[in-house]
């Protein structure tokens, strides 16, 4: 019982950071993007 409150924790904080990463990766590429629509 134990052990799958403690995948269950896991798997959630693994949720979390792969949500940040997506987040910024998202950040990064509407960056990018306003960068083209300036310098084009």
């Amino acid at each position: 019982m134990n052990r799958i409150s403690a995948l269950v924790t896991e798997f959630r904080y693994f949720i979390i950071l792969v949500l940040n990463r997506i987040e910024l990766l998202k950040n990064e590429f509407s960056i990018l993007f306003l960068f083209h629509e300036i310098f084009d």
